[in-house]
């Protein structure tokens, strides 16, 4: 499926498919796995959606290479019905001189990606863990900087990030 409207019907699927798991006593661990990859794959059709309209906006493609990352519940393959959004993004350190362009495109790209994420199911993270957030959108250069800082300060809400951060994945 590839229109917003069509992830948002598998999107509101899943209650269906994990009842009928579980009632053919299918390990809810498994549901969850399952959940997940078809959350991801969600993510990833989303993430398309967005970069081809922005193409067609005249944004053009990206000036960097990325990953988009899934943290929380997803990054450790532990979705189940109703998980909010926890996302980031780590930019390639070879932006070059293109910073303020790299800048508005990602946080052009977030904000579309966080609201379509929204509008398929996905509800937006109210601890603010989403892209959006330049806390979590970086090169992966500052990346590995916050994530010393994160440590070294030792604070309750500073580790909290970083187990947020840590569970993730592309």
């Amino acid at each position: 499926e590839e229109s917003v409207e069509g992830l948002h019907l598998i999107k509101q699927a899943q209650a269906q498919l994990a009842s009928a798991l579980l009632e053919n006593n299918v390990p809810a661990p498994e549901v969850q796995s399952l959940l997940t990859e078809i959350n991801n794959d969600i993510h990833r059709r989303v993430l398309r959606l967005v970069e081809a309209a922005m193409r067609d906006d005249g944004w053009g493609e990206p000036p960097a290479r990325f990953a988009l990352i899934i943290m929380g519940s997803g990054g450790r393959g532990e979705n189940f019905l109703a998980p909010d959004q926890d996302n980031g993004i780590i930019l390639a350190d070879d932006v070059g001189g293109q910073g303020k362009r790299a800048d508005a495109y990602f946080l052009e790209l977030a904000e579309r990606m966080t609201r379509m994420l929204d509008a398929v199911g996905f509800r937006l993270c109210v601890g603010d863990v989403m892209a959006t957030n330049p806390v979590w959108r970086k090169s992966l250069s500052d990346w590995r900087r916050q994530i010393d800082s994160w440590i070294r300060r030792r604070e309750s809400e500073m580790l909290l990030n970083c187990d947020i951060f840590l569970d993730f994945r592309h």
